[in-house]
């Protein structure tokens, strides 16, 4: 009958739903670990950063401690930009 079928298709329709909405918190879940992992890192890497400054000895070797902790961090970021992008990525691919 017509309602079985409407019953049918709608428990199926729900089905999908629950599944979509289930792989998109898994994937906001994910996205939101990486972040939080990115934002330990680079909190460390500052203070890391402002103990070696601390302990520097003279101008010319703090300006060589941040020059070489902001190549670092430019490849870092690099690193972290690519890993959310991919994230987010599979989240529309999951719906």
């Amino acid at each position: 009958s017509g309602f079985e079928k409407a019953k049918t298709e709608t428990v199926a329709m729900n089905s999908a739903v629950e599944s979509s909405v289930s792989m998109l918190s898994k994937g906001f879940a994910e996205l939101n670990a990486k972040v939080l992992g990115a934002f330990r890192s680079n909190t460390e890497a500052t203070l890391d950063l402002f103990k070696a400054a601390f302990a520097a000895k003279t101008p010319s070797e703090l300006v060589e401690l941040q020059m070489a902790h902001a190549r670092k961090q430019l490849e870092v970021f690099s690193v972290q930009a690519k890993d959310f992008s991919s994230a987010a990525s599979k989240m529309p691919q999951s719906l």
